[in-house]
């Protein structure tokens, strides 16, 4: 917006009729409004499409660790304990 006002301020803008400058202004907002709705959306668009990404990445991790730790010889922590207890256990093993 702030490049289109030196149009309203020039010569030729000035001689124009009191009622296009009106309109003028008013288009100049409307554009400037309607652009940052644009930029709202395609801002949620890009987040929505990370998220996906971010999930799909997660389900594949889980899945990977799943299939490791039914090949690994402490499995049976797993089963016994769930996979949070079974990972502090493994955890602590290794320290």
């Amino acid at each position: 917006m702030d490049e289109i006002n030196p149009l309203l301020n020039s010569k030729k803008f000035s001689a124009a009729h009191g009622r296009e400058r009106k309109r003028f202004a008013i288009l100049t907002r409307l554009l400037a409004q309607i652009t940052g709705e644009i930029r709202h959306i395609v801002a949620r668009i890009c987040r929505r499409l990370d998220d996906a990404r971010r999930l799909e990445r997660n389900q594949r991790n889980r899945e990977h660790a799943q299939r490791s730790c039914q090949d690994h010889p402490s499995h049976h922590w797993i089963e016994a304990f769930g996979p949070q207890c079974a990972g502090v256990v493994l955890g602590l093993a290794l320290c």
